[in-house]
């Protein structure tokens, strides 16, 4: 993450003076469109985006305090929540492969009394939230101050000894073949990703705690090295096989292959535990400054390439740290909504993968429900917001609540790891439907009912025939476009329609054809309406009631094969 640990008394006095200088912008409509080129995804629902929330090692330090963090998440309409149980190769959680942490045994590598993460998954699931465990990955040791420097110590007699006490060599290196210090300016004592030895030890904990634990994910976080001077360690050195001077470009892409490489390690050894259990990592917030903002970026900074473990198929989902605010001018200086488009565009429309943008609660209540509107808009899959104790000292929960996440949201399906979508039915009653796949939507001048026989499912809906519009919609999410038939189920009778127009539209919002059913016959069955072509995304079907006045239409459900 982008969190100093060693400054974190000084972060209520930051907040403050980031507060002050916060860009005041022009409202969402106002927001200049982004030039040809940007992403054509379809907007993204509310009903099926992802709402993840960052909870960081140092905002629990009891069961107590988990079950609140939880119950608030749930109560605000989240529904996933990245919890932080590695920080610097210790354990927020029971493990023979790493010491307990400071923070939960008092001393590193002392016996824990009770288990951070077993508790963070029961209050999470109890409330209907996955819990992701979150793991930094090369960050070895906390070197914010001598004081955090001086709690690396030997564990007690019989629990997991630390990595950097067990294998100092793993540390980077400078190009003047300094071994990183402690205390230092990265925040961490950096591990090496040119370590096969570290590699191994990071898949190995990562694959842990997917085997031992009901987690719904891994989330990485610190997936890089921390600067261009570093690592000049003899194990990259060796692999490498040339001199970094004379070969500067080929460096840095080596560099870059040995972070691919362990992220590629830990997707494949947590998919030997669990293939369907996803990987996500919080990315770097600028990947190429294209816009010359003279600003820092991961792909030449910190060798860090989510788009090429997206494209290599071996990354399920991207996190970026995007924690700026909505600029007046589009691209200008930091804007969240241009960077919101270039990660959407890289890793959803190029990469195949799904992108959570980053959110600061830092910049207040409305700049986080402004940028959730435009993420929707943008086609984000999802938003996650940084952190916690931010949302809280802010009192972002209830405007949340009461505003962009008033309606519960099912996370997006992973397509390429979960099959969906090959026969999906659009119950009328959404407490029936996935609504990550399926959803409907209707006024409330469309009754709920029971009285006629064989509807499908638990009721169906009626409403009467007008020159009106007022449609009752199905929706239906198609991972990939392509032929599909869809039939329509409803309860029959003399006063239905016997020109039901059921309209039926892509994901672009084409309309494809205008089906009239008659309602009046062949009740309590699937009738098909037709076979189409549909496009990825959101399609529709919507029942109208702009027909002959004088009858009912019955909007029940919809299949789709």
């Amino acid at each position: 993450m982008l969190r100093s640990l060693a400054r974190r008394a000084a972060l209520p006095a930051l907040l403050l003076a980031l507060a002050a200088c916060r860009d005041t912008t022009a409202p969402l409509t106002e927001r200049p469109a982004p030039p040809a080129g940007g992403p054509s995804l379809a907007a993204t629902p509310a009903w099926a985006e992802a709402r993840a929330l960052w909870v960081s090692r140092f905002e629990y330090d009891s069961p107590t305090k988990i079950a609140l963090i939880m119950q608030k998440a749930a109560d605000a309409n989240f529904n996933v929540v990245y919890f932080q149980v590695r920080g610097a190769g210790d354990a927020f959680y029971k493990s023979s492969l790493e010491p307990c942490s400071v923070g939960l045994c008092g001393h590193l590598g002392g016996t824990p009394t009770w288990d951070p993460l077993a508790v963070a998954i029961q209050e999470a699931h109890s409330r209907g939230l996955q819990l992701h465990a979150w793991l930094n990955a090369f960050a070895g040791w906390g070197a914010g101050s001598t004081t955090s420097c001086g709690y690396l110590k030997e564990s007690d007699p019989g629990n997991p000894r630390h990595m950097l006490l067990a294998h100092p060599e793993w540390k980077v290196v400078d190009n003047a073949g300094v071994t990183h210090p402690c205390p230092n300016p990265e925040e961490y004592v950096y591990v090496s990703p040119g370590s096969a030895g570290a590699r191994t030890h990071l898949a190995r904990v990562a694959a842990d705690v997917a085997r031992r634990y009901a987690v719904d994910g891994v989330h990485l976080d610190r997936i890089r090295l921390p600067g261009t001077k570093w690592s000049h360690d003899k194990a990259s050195l060796a692999a490498f096989g040339k001199d970094p001077a004379a070969y500067p470009t080929d460096w840095a892409n080596f560099r870059r292959s040995l972070i691919n490489l362990a992220v590629k390690e830990v997707y494949d050894s947590v998919g030997a535990v669990k293939p369907k259990l996803p990987i996500s990592g919080a990315i770097w917030q600028i990947y190429q400054d294209k816009w010359g903002w003279n600003s820092s970026q991961g792909y030449s900074q910190y060798y860090q390439d989510p788009y090429a473990w997206a494209r290599g198929g071996y990354f399920d989902v991207g996190v970026p740290m995007t924690y700026y605010t909505i600029t007046s001018t589009y691209c200008a200086f930091t804007d969240w909504a241009c960077l919101l488009d270039d990660h959407v565009a890289r890793l959803q429309t190029n990469g195949g993968r799904h992108t959570y943008i980053g959110i600061g609660a830092k910049n207040g209540a409305a700049e986080v429900e402004r940028q959730i509107k435009l993420a929707r808009q943008q086609g984000a899959k999802g938003v996650s917001i940084y952190s916690y104790g931010t949302v809280e000292s802010n009192g972002i929960w209830s405007v949340l609540k009461a505003g962009v996440f008033a309606q519960k949201a099912s996370v997006p399906p992973q397509h390429w790891k979960t099959p969906c979508c090959t026969d999906i039915v659009v119950d009328n009653n959404n407490t029936r439907n996935n609504t990550a796949v399926a959803y409907a939507e209707a006024s409330s001048n469309w009754t709920t009912a029971t009285t006629t026989a064989g509807y499908y499912g638990v009721d169906y809906r009626y409403a009467s025939t007008q020159s009106i519009s007022d449609p009752h919609t199905f929706w239906f999410y198609l991972p990939a476009g392509g032929s599909r038939t869809v039939s329509a189920w409803w309860t029959s009778g003399s006063n239905r329609s016997s020109t039901a127009p059921y309209i039926v539209y892509d994901a672009s919002g084409t309309r494809l054809a205008t089906v009239y059913a008659n309602q009046q016959a062949n009740g309590g069955r699937w009738n098909a309406l037709g076979t189409y072509t549909f496009t990825a995304g959101w399609n529709k079907v919507q029942l109208s009631r702009w027909t002959t006045s004088g009858y009912q239409v019955i909007a029940d459900a919809i299949r789709v094969q």
